[in-house]
């Protein structure tokens, strides 16, 4: 994250401080909601699940919490890459490449770890996508035509 964060303002200046509060607010987005979706759906994770129980691996034999509709993790990295496509941070394509492998790999890694069904991880993509979508058009809109418009 801290990269990233190098990199926005390495190359953006004046924008930076819009596109890394848009940044921030997709993610704390993404994580609440999902976890709203949780408390709402109340399907059992993987490693709460009787059946599995046997089953699974558990990574140090953590379970994680009791619902996981839908994946609060998969949701995050979603909408961080998400974002900063939508706002066209992405000039270098292999800066683009690995954040969505990395983004792959950290979603993969939760039904890994017996934490997620793979329909847990597509809702918390889906979710991370539409907020990073109307995170990034708000950011948009609000404070980065007036930023251009003062340069």
């Amino acid at each position: 994250y801290m990269f990233v964060i190098y990199i926005i303002i390495k190359h953006y200046k004046k924008k930076s401080a819009a596109i890394i509060v848009g940044l921030i607010i997709t993610v704390i987005l993404t994580d609440q909601l999902s976890v709203l979706a949780k408390e709402s759906f109340m399907r059992l994770r993987p490693s709460h699940n009787s059946v599995f129980e046997n089953i699974i691996h558990l990574n140090k034999g953590i379970k994680g919490g009791l619902y996981g509709f839908v994946s609060s993790h998969a949701a995050n990295v979603a909408g961080f890459v998400t974002f900063l496509f939508f706002i066209k941070f992405y000039k270098n394509k292999l800066l683009f490449v690995v954040l969505l492998f990395w983004a792959i790999i950290v979603s993969y890694s939760r039904v890994y770890n017996g934490l997620h069904y793979p329909l847990d991880i597509i809702g918390g993509w889906v979710l991370g996508i539409f907020i990073a979508f109307c995170t990034s058009y708000a950011i948009k809109i609000l404070f980065l035509k007036k930023i251009v418009e003062q340069t």
